[in-house]
């Protein structure tokens, strides 16, 4: 929901501040260095469609039917 509303930045903002704050107080317990916070990413699919494949004209690989698959082979 945070990623639709556009909170997860303030959110994010806020939990890097208290990871910063553990770490400055005890940076030993944190053997891989300074945490960072995890943002979501910035794309996201199921099958994506590679560059390569949209430069060969296919727009739309959801769509396909399976005479178009068969003809593929």
């Amino acid at each position: 929901m945070q990623v639709f509303t556009g909170t997860f930045a303030e959110i994010a903002k806020t939990k890097q501040a208290a990871m910063d704050n553990r770490y400055r107080l005890n940076p030993e317990r944190f053997v891989r260095g300074r945490p960072r916070v995890k943002l979501p990413p910035t794309e996201v699919a199921i099958n994506p469609i590679s560059d390569e494949e949209i430069a060969d004209g296919v727009l739309d690989a959801v769509n396909v039917s399976v005479h178009d698959i068969r003809l593929a082979f």
